[in-house]
């Protein structure tokens, strides 16, 4: 994709080739980093049973598998859990996202403030 395209939206991905439950997803944050030319995504996972659901997985597959198709960096994808479900996410990153990919995903975890 295109920077130009990625201003126009940047928060949807094509699931092309169908993976997972098939359907094209939007991440909660997008950003291009100017410097290192290459695209971020970013999501939030708290809830029970969405870790390991069909719809994050497919997420976790699409993007991480993306990359900036003029200088062909791969793409990077943040995923930021609770402390306490960090191990759970790795665990569902290890047995559904190819190998290849683990390199562009980013693992955060954070305490929830409560004001």
């Amino acid at each position: 994709m295109d920077l130009e395209d990625w201003v126009d939206k940047p928060n949807v991905v094509e699931n092309e080739n169908g993976v997972g439950d098939g359907e094209n997803k939007q991440p909660d944050i997008a950003a291009f980093d100017e410097n290192e030319e290459v695209y971020i995504r970013g999501e939030a996972k708290v809830g029970d049973g969405d870790i390991e659901s069909e719809h994050s997985v497919t997420q976790y597959l699409l993007f991480s598998n993306r990359y900036n198709s003029k200088n062909k960096k791969s793409s990077l994808l943040f995923i930021i859990v609770p402390r306490n479900r960090k191990k759970e996410l790795n665990n569902v990153i290890v047995n559904n996202v190819p190998e290849k990919n683990w390199k562009n995903i980013k693992l955060i975890s954070s305490e929830l403030y409560e004001s």
